[in-house]
């Protein structure tokens, strides 16, 4: 089958689910035609034409007609009612009848009523607020009932305050109708004019006129805020935008699950394109046409600077934080200074780019191509990488690992030649976690744990505290896909949390359980020493008791200054207790485990002082009990299991 359709009519034709890789559409009429699930690898449309086929258009068209039949004659009813509520607010106050025929007044109320709906949404967009809209509305309703409540019927109270509602609605279903386009407009207005012809030798001329009016007025609204909402994109008329496009695009060229990889779009007519759905791999949409016409919902084209800069290279904003920008190419563009933060910037290609001074903080770069750009003071704090990730030939003199821009690398001086692509390469076959609590760092090693014991292979490369968080930086082969790796830790790290929530209420539950065997034992001694004459050996036993569980736990009955009974954290409280134990059970020499308890004496008590004094006071204590780990790691197991637990007393401070 012959792949070059280049010039062709296709309207309508289905490509669903076929291979079409390096086709090329050039120049072709592809009005409606449906490439579902088909593989446009390499494919052409450039200067191709897409949008609505004519069959869809014809049904459009039909319908078109009668909701602008509809909506034209609902809104005429609607305002009908407010001139009745107009002319009975008349009645009651002058109690005579409203000379319609001989007086232009009612023509002027609802005209300028009508304006002046225009003008508070006019003013609502200006100053981006729609509670301008519904403030003016709701004065109206409330004066209009208020005035009429000054009449003997009551009914007619409600009747007024009705038609102040219904003038509003009006509005709304004048502007519904133009926003299915021009012929909804077109038609309303016909059957407007239609209406005040036929009725105009009735007597009635000036409510006929007035309805006509007003709605008139509505309809033009309409219309124009569906032009301005397809054209400026304006978050205020965000909704508006949706449902007009959803509406112009139904028909329209077919792109869900196709797969766009390397696919040419250079000047191709994009209206009423469906690419929701759609997998992007480096498409080329440069000066495409018409792609804010196109559905591009729930895709990486949702935003229009993103657009703007993809066809026409041009920067309308450098915020392009907390975006899915995910298989887009940005090939040759200057970047510099923009704002990537927390963006999914996965299988983009940046090649050539400038990225000088671009902000990548906890942006997700697995497999984007940097090759040849330029990143010389980028952010690059916790952004994810992976082996796919490139960086040949990537110019850069330095790099800041933190996005207050307290770190840099390297510290002094620059990078040389090449040193970057290559640190960073490395760096790429790596994955990071971050635990922003205790718990969260003791759940996500345990979580590695249990996977290295399960047979997955992962290794801790190393920890790296980042302010209030710790980066635990993790390796495995280079066969293993680091986004499995990643899913299957981050689960794993949930349960885990769970269960160390379930712990920390059953170690609560023993703590109590103890200290209230220690009061028993208080009790028992208090009052053996106020009965001197009873005293024997068992009191003396349990002053023994008391003595050994009050004190430190040094083995040679040393009673020293022990703070870790005021601990307020139980958490805290049962690693330092833990830790005691840990020592005072190991091979280490007499002096240095009564050294080694004094320390954490000393932690347990600096955990009572102000958040900011803790850091600096805790900083000797910390140094010697790191220095320990050297003593306790030619034992395995001792070594691993202590330094676990000195990391988790580490983070509190």
């Amino acid at each position: 089958m012959s792949k070059n359709f280049a010039g062709q009519n296709l309207n309508g034709r289905s490509f669903r689910g076929q291979d079409l890789r390096g086709a090329d559409f050039s120049g072709c009429e592809l009005k409606g035609c449906d490439f579902t699930d088909a593989d446009l690898t390499d494919a052409k449309f450039c200067r191709a034409t897409l949008g609505i086929d004519d069959w869809h258009n014809l049904f459009k068209l039909l319908a078109n007609f009668v909701f602008g039949m509809s909506s034209g004659f609902l809104a005429w009813v609607l305002n009908f009612l407010f001139i009745y509520a107009v002319i009975g607010i008349f009645k009651g106050f002058t109690r005579t009848d409203f000379p319609v025929e001989e007086n232009n007044a009612l023509l002027l109320i609802g005209s300028l009523y009508a304006a002046s709906v225009c003008l508070s949404v006019f003013a609502a967009l200006k100053y981006r607020d729609w509670r301008i809209v519904t403030g003016y509305h709701s004065v109206i309703i409330m004066a209009v009932a208020v005035m009429a409540t000054g009449e003997v019927v009551v009914s007619k109270a409600y009747l007024a305050a009705a038609g102040a509602v219904a003038v509003t609605v009006a509005a709304a279903v004048g502007m519904a109708a133009a926003a299915v386009g021009r012929v909804g407009v077109t038609i309303a207005l016909m059957l407007t004019l239609a209406g005040t012809s036929t009725v105009a030798g009735t007597g009635v001329v000036v409510e006929v006129g007035t309805g006509a009016a007003m709605t008139v007025i509505y309809l033009l609204l309409g219309w124009y805020l569906n032009r301005r909402c397809l054209k400026s994109e304006e978050s205020m008329l965000a909704l508006l935008r949706r449902y007009a496009l959803a509406w112009r695009c139904w028909g329209g060229t077919q792109f869900v699950g196709a797969t766009l990889a390397h696919t040419d779009f250079a000047e191709a007519d994009l209206s009423a394109a469906r690419f929701a759905g759609a997998k992007f791999q480096q498409p080329n949409f440069t000066h495409a046409k018409n792609l804010h016409l196109a559905w591009i919902y729930a895709s990486p084209l949702e935003r229009k600077p993103v657009r703007t800069l993809l066809t026409e290279g041009r920067l309308d904003s450098q915020d392009f934080s907390n975006l899915n920008l995910r298989g887009l190419s940005f090939k040759g563009l200057n970047l510099t200074g923009c704002n990537f933060y927390h963006t999914d910037l996965s299988e983009a290609d940046f090649r050539n780019c400038g990225l000088t001074g671009a902000d990548l903080s906890e942006a997700m770069a697995l497999g984007t191509h940097f090759s040849n750009a330029t990143m010389t003071g980028a952010l690059i704090d916790n952004w994810s990488m992976d082996k796919h990730t490139q960086f040949d030939g990537v110019i850069c003199d330095f790099v800041y690992t933190k996005r207050n821009k307290d770190e840099r690398n390297p510290p002094q001086g620059n990078f040389k030649p090449g040193e970057f692509s290559k640190l960073y390469q490395e760096i790429a076959n790596t994955v990071d976690f971050i635990a922003h609590t205790p718990d969260e760092l003791t759940a996500l090693l345990r979580a590695i744990d249990h996977i290295k014991q399960q047979g997955g292979d992962i290794v801790i490369q190393s920890l790296e505290r980042k302010n209030e968080s710790v980066v635990v930086r993790t390796q495995s082969d280079e066969s293993i896909d680091k986004a499995a790796i990643y899913a299957e830790v981050k689960a794993q790290t949930e349960k885990e949390l769970l269960m160390l929530q379930q712990e920390k209420q059953l170690l609560l539950q023993k703590v109590e359980m103890q200290e209230q065997h220690t009061d028993t034992l208080k009790q028992l001694l208090n009052k053996a020493i106020e009965s001197p004459k009873t005293m024997n050996d068992n009191s003396r036993h349990y002053s023994n008791i008391i003595a050994h569980s009050s004190a430190l736990a040094l083995g040679d009955g040393s009673t020293a200054n022990n703070h870790i009974e005021q601990v307020a954290d139980a958490e805290l409280k049962a690693a330092l207790q833990t830790l005691q134990q840990l020592l005072a059970d190991s091979h280490l020499a007499d002096i240095d485990k009564q050294q080694a308890h004094q320390a954490v004496d000393e932690l347990a008590a600096v955990s009572q002082k102000p958040q900011a004094e803790r850091k600096s006071l805790a900083r000797r204590s910390l140094s010697f009990l790191k220095d320990l780990q050297q003593d306790l790691s030619s034992v395995a197991e001792l070594g691993e299991q202590y330094g676990k637990l000195l990391i988790k007393v580490m983070a509190w401070f």
